[in-house]
């Protein structure tokens, strides 16, 4: 009566933007080791995802050597990414890089980006950390 027979346990796969993607984000965030240099920032990104003016909020957020990524936005931002669901589905998958949709205006980016200069490093290492996520994210 062991284990023979039975069906495998399947991991969920969160769905792009809904609330386990964004804790599946922030489990993937704590694993980082935040250089002391980097100080405190909060990168807010709203998704438009529908023409009626619907949005998800999540922000990433960096202080005292860790990384956080919540749902929502109470905390003031240093800089905000304004995009749609598309470029940013394309971002997430890796297709396309945040610069290149700011570049060619399918990204908005509110607040004075000297609070990412210096922080190129840190923020790639998020993206890296992201990848276990986009392995398993479902987009609609």
């Amino acid at each position: 009566m062991g284990g023979a027979g039975r069906a495998p346990r399947v991991q969920p796969v969160p769905e792009f933007l809904s609330p386990e993607w964004i804790a599946a984000l922030d489990a993937a965030a704590a694993t980082l080791a935040v250089p002391d240099d980097v100080g405190d920032l909060t990168i807010e990104q709203v998704v438009r995802t529908g023409p009626a003016g619907d949005e998800v909020r999540y922000q990433v957020r960096f202080a005292e050597g860790r990384v956080r990524v919540v749902a929502g936005g109470e905390t003031e931002p240093d800089v905000r990414v304004l995009v749609d669901v598309e470029t940013a589905a394309a971002i997430h998958r890796g297709e396309l890089s945040a610069q290149r949709a700011l570049v060619a205006g399918r990204a908005k980016l509110q607040g004075p980006v000297q609070h990412l200069r210096g922080r190129e490093a840190v923020l790639r290492g998020l993206d890296d950390a992201f990848a276990s996520v986009r392995a398993t994210t479902t987009y609609l």
